[in-house]
């Protein structure tokens, strides 16, 4: 990135909405995500300014997000110096951004950056998902350190998905999840999630019937706990041990708890950090709980 597209005067922040200033702020974006072909866009992107003292000093920093359509935002933060903002961090590139908090962490003094993304998919099936997404600065530059699914509504038919089924039903997978934290000695993120599972009772549609002819089949209301740990550098559900290697592990994902467990008989799973910050999937046997 030149120098020139690596910085960008606080006037040109500060007054996003002209012309000129949202021309070079688009630009400076799109080349720190290194996404050349969204300028294919021109000035046509929607810019978003969030201005905070995110690490434990006296810096400004300053998020910037860029909405080209719902299937393009890009993240980046800026870190101010006198007059001018210089590159930062680059979070990333994402679906549509329906939602920013910030969350102080009480021991480092450093923010959290909470993201929901909302993703439209349609792939044999009509799914619309929100993921909480949050970013956390590991010394260096902020890394992502959660991603867990939110809002879920999901339909599909069977037919669709195997032309040899006989089950020619429409289903619903539907999953409202509320979001509510604490960080009096850490950040710890509490998600509710009230899971549905429906089946219509119109037969052998071709279009996606209306949502009063589906009959909820299987239900659950899930509570989770994601702390915050040093330790992992990341959000963990607990700790636990892998039986085959006797290697400490964190549990980030507890996969029986996410709401196409209601849609069919799986064997729990769980997904684990190492040592190393790998991340994989274990079933219930190898997996030993620790307790707190």
């Amino acid at each position: 990135m030149s120098s020139q597209e690596n910085k960008l005067s606080m006037s040109c922040i500060k007054n996003c909405t002209q012309a000129e200033n949202k021309s070079l702020i688009i630009r400076s974006v799109v080349t720190a995500c290194d996404a050349g072909t969204l300028t294919e866009e021109g000035d046509t992107g929607e810019i978003k300014i969030f201005e905070k003292n995110l690490l434990n000093n006296n810096t400004n920093y300053i998020l910037v997000l860029v909405a080209f359509d719902k299937n393009n935002t890009l993240a980046v933060i800026y870190e101010q110096e006198d007059d001018f903002c210089m590159v930062s961090s680059v979070l990333g590139r994402y679906y549509e951004i329906v939602e920013v908090n910030f969350i102080l962490d009480p021991i480092s003094k450093n923010t959290l950056i909470l993201l929901k993304e909302q993703v439209d998919m349609t792939t044999g099936i009509y799914e619309t998902s929100d993921f909480l997404k949050g970013y956390l600065w590991n010394g260096s530059f902020y890394s992502q350190v959660v991603n867990t699914p939110f809002n879920i509504k999901a339909y599909w038919n069977n037919a669709w998905i195997d032309c040899s089924s006989q089950n020619k039903r429409w289903e619903k997978a539907m999953q409202n999840c509320n979001l509510t934290w604490n960080n009096i000695d850490k950040i710890i993120l509490y998600l509710y999630r009230a899971q549905e599972y429906s089946i219509s009772s119109v037969e052998e549609s071709v279009n996606l019937p209306e949502d009063h002819t589906f009959q909820v089949v299987e239900s659950r209301f899930v509570v989770e706990t994601l702390s915050w740990s040093s330790k992992w550098n990341c959000f963990i559900l607990y700790e636990g041990k892998y039986k085959s290697t006797g290697e400490a592990v964190a549990v980030i994902h507890n996969l029986n708890n996410y709401v196409y467990s209601l849609v069919e008989d799986v064997s729990p799973q769980y997904v684990i950090c190492t040592s190393n910050n790998e991340h994989f999937v274990i079933s219930q046997e190898e997996l030993e709980i620790m307790q707190p």
